[in-house]
């Protein structure tokens, strides 16, 4: 007989399984332009910004213009910016830095967590409209800062070299031998998509009928994400033979896409309507299968696992999901970065010797929003403490190959 804990858990799966990934605006998060409450791990918006600059001019190709980036003041490489602030406390948990020309960086308010929390080389970051996935994602970071700051949390050693390489780039202190600090070396894998597809017009246009929708010219509902996600993967492996790959436009719509989404929008058995079109991540699964794809089944999200699999250049489709009013989105992780940090010791001598002490993650998400809205590289979701797990309620179909 099974018991009550394996019951419940299956129980979880099915619920799981049953959730709408319907992909709609979701713009509820609270912040306002006010100061933080004085707390002596607090970074200031200033702060933030300098470190936002210094960390694009370093790990950025294009954002800045180099030449002239030793003169140019803070203020006139930055578009805008906005802050996450909890409202109750009054404490700013993190900033978005809309950068000149394009890019954002996102950076914490407190050195209890790693200092970059997201990037991108283009693009730009609506905090206070932020749609699915990237909302969850916000909620997710949101509430492991404030439960950090709450609850006292110290810095682990990863957190602490992070802060210490973007700001004073030194070693620590040894009495027994000399430590200098050696080359910063830039693991890369991706991103592999060369696509950025929406769900709207373009990508809708073969839905059949008027739905009178009015956020669409053609009167369509969206696609969906299920669709647009699996359709993108798919034409990364450019399989099945069938669809005009070479009709496919990296960005904006049209030509073989709408074709595409819609044969995949049938096969998930998706649920069309004006304000998000929404279909299982179980048909999602199903679907790779019909096409001829070899996937894993519906897991949960696990860092290493989607790091493991972009090192063999597989992208991961990613589920989050709202519990509270059982709907989420669906979007595909296509890449990551990661530094790693050299300590050289006793240079020059016959007891040198080096030590690696390996950074965060930050994943490259496609959020399917068409146009790189959002696109960029953000922080793992994996949050865990003592007390309980934040954003749990992410999942993923990997092994997808053909």
């Amino acid at each position: 007989m099974k018991s009550n804990h394996s019951k419940n858990k299956i129980l979880l799966s099915i619920l799981i399984l049953a959730i709408l990934f319907s992909c709609k605006k979701k713009s509820e998060f609270l912040q306002e332009e006010t100061k933080v409450v004085d707390q002596e791990e607090s970074i200031s918006l200033e702060t933030a910004k300098e470190l936002a600059i210094s960390y694009s001019d370093r790990v950025f190709e294009n954002v800045l213009n180099k030449e002239a980036s030793a003169v140019i003041s803070t203020n006139e490489n930055i578009k805008n910016t906005e802050i996450a602030n909890n409202v109750t406390s009054n404490r700013n948990l993190f900033y978005v830095i809309n950068l000149n020309p394009s890019g954002f960086v996102i950076v914490s308010a407190t050195n209890k967590i790693e200092p970059i929390l997201a990037y991108s080389e283009t693009g730009y970051f609506d905090l206070k409209n932020a749609m699915y996935g990237v909302k969850d994602w916000i909620d997710g970071i949101s509430d492991k800062i404030n439960y950090y700051i709450e609850m006292d949390v110290e810095p682990d050693s990863t957190t602490i070299k992070e802060w210490d390489n973007i700001t004073t780039f030194s070693a620590p202190p040894n009495d027994e031998e000399i430590i200098v600090v050696g080359p910063t070396i830039h693991e890369l894998q991706g991103p592999y998509l060369t696509t950025s597809w929406g769900q709207g017009v373009g990508y809708n246009d073969a839905i059949p009928g008027n739905y009178g929708c009015v956020l669409y010219s053609n009167g369509k509902p969206p696609i969906g994400c299920v669709a647009t996600a699996i359709g993108q993967i798919i034409n990364y492996w450019r399989y099945p033979s069938t669809f005009d790959w070479n009709n496919m436009p990296s960005t904006g719509g049209g030509g073989a896409i709408p074709n595409l989404l819609y044969t995949i929008a049938e096969m998930v058995d998706m649920s069309y309507s004006c304000s998000g079109s929404g279909a299982t991540s179980s048909s999602a699964r199903n679907a790779f299968v019909t096409l001829g794809y070899t996937s894993s089944s519906l897991s949960t999200y696990n860092e290493n696992t989607v790091a493991q699999q972009l090192n063999n250049k597989k992208p991961v489709m990613l589920f989050g999901t709202d519990s509270s009013i059982g709907a989420g989105h669906a979007w595909v992780c296509d890449g990551y970065k990661r530094d790693v940090y050299t300590l050289i010791h006793n240079p020059n001598t016959i007891y040198e010797y080096e030590t690696y002490t390996y950074g965060y993650y930050y994943f490259y998400m496609n959020w399917g929003w068409g146009s790189e809205l959002y696109n960029g590289y953000y922080r793992s979701y994996q949050f865990n403490t003592s007390n309980g797990k934040f954003n749990d309620n992410v999942y993923m179909i990997s092994n997808i190959y053909h």
